[in-house]
């Protein structure tokens, strides 16, 4: 793993200042001092992932489906409407993508010419123990132990998705059909940012097998 990246990744410009800004005796000078230091820290957040080639809050959602190209990830399911929420009235695709020899879902939408939401899916075999390796890799990640040697996870990609996918390609070996389902919000189906049930009757037989085995 690349730990200049990871160290990025783990950056908090918000840890050093919340006591000031949560301090009713810091004026208001001084708070904004800070907040303009946390707002430059996270701009060289996001340059620095970008010169490296991996997402960052920002990027364009072509160079986002750049990114998951060069991976193999296929589209299994596509929803394509026109954003109500925004003035300009931009078209906008709600995609369940899918890497069928990991079997890894990734759920990814747009919002007005940028990323809005990514997130990866997944499930993993497990010894009784995880290597430091394997720590480090679900850093960023929710798990849980499925009981039977095998660990699901999911992962916001909107940063780092190299960086994360990586980490995790390098330390374990996945299932390609999940020994068990997660959660992957199927129950906020009135939301379109969100996979719901009809998405993913809608998806193609890859997904589902992935999914439901």
């Amino acid at each position: 793993m690349n730990e200049i990246t990871r160290q990025v990744l783990n950056f908090d410009p918000f840890a050093p200042i919340k006591d000031i800004l949560d301090n009713p005796q810091s004026d208001s000078n001084t708070k904004m001092l800070y907040l303009n230091l946390m707002h430059n820290a996270n701009k060289t957040k996001a340059e620095y992932l970008k010169e490296i080639g991996d997402t960052y809050y920002g990027i364009s959602w072509a160079d986002f489906l750049r990114i998951v190209k060069d991976y193999g990830f296929k589209i299994g399911y596509c929803q394509k409407y026109t954003n109500s929420w925004s003035s300009k009235g931009t078209e906008e695709e709600n995609i369940i993508f899918f890497l069928e020899e990991k079997g890894l879902i990734l759920h990814a939408s747009s919002y007005e010419g940028n990323l809005n939401t990514a997130k990866i899916y997944g499930e993993v075999k497990v010894g009784d123990k995880l290597e430091k390796q394997q720590i480090k890799a679900l850093e960023w990640c929710s798990c849980g132990h499925n009981g039977n040697g095998t660990m699901h996870f999911d992962v916001d990609v909107r940063e780092g998705f190299r960086y994360h996918l990586d980490a995790l390609l390098e330390a374990f070996e996945f299932s390609k059909s999940w020994t068990k389902v997660q959660h992957l919000n199927l129950d906020l189906s009135n939301e379109q940012i969100y996979i719901n049930r009809n998405m993913i009757n809608q998806s193609c037989p890859e997904v589902r097998k992935i999914i439901f085995g």
